[in-house]
C-alpha cells in the first residue's frame, strides 16, 4: 500500500524534520492519477500541511491548483463508472 525500498520524494521542514514517501504503492498511484504530479503534490501537501499560514504563498497556490485538479478527476473517474454501471 504505500510502496517499498527506500522513500524516493523526501522533504526536510525548517524544524529539522525530514518528510518521505514513496513514489511506488497503492497510495502512491492513487496521487498519480488524482494529482497528476506526486512529486508536487508531496512538497506542496507537506509543507501546507506542516507550515499551516506560514507556508510560502507558492507552495499554498500549488496545494490549491493540485487539489482542485483531483477534485476534477475524481468527479470523472466516478462519472465514467457511473455511466458504465460500475459499482463505486
Amino acid at each position: 500500500m504505500f510502496g517499498t525500498g527506500r522513500a524516493e520524494l523526501s522533504l526536510t521542514l525548517p524544524s529539522g524534520h525530514t518528510i518521505r514517501q514513496h513514489t511506488d504503492g497503492c497510495l502512491a498511484r492513487a496521487q498519480q492519477r488524482l494529482y497528476g504530479d506526486q512529486e508536487r503534490w508531496f512538497r506542496a501537501s507537506t509543507t501546507v500541511n506542516n507550515l499551516k499560514s506560514r507556508a510560502p504563498e507558492g507552495e499554498r497556490t500549488a496545494y490549491r491548483e493540485l487539489r482542485a485538479h483531483a477534485v476534477r478527476t475524481a468527479r470523472s473517474l466516478l462519472q465514467s463508472a457511473d455511466e458504465k454501471g460500475s459499482p463505486r
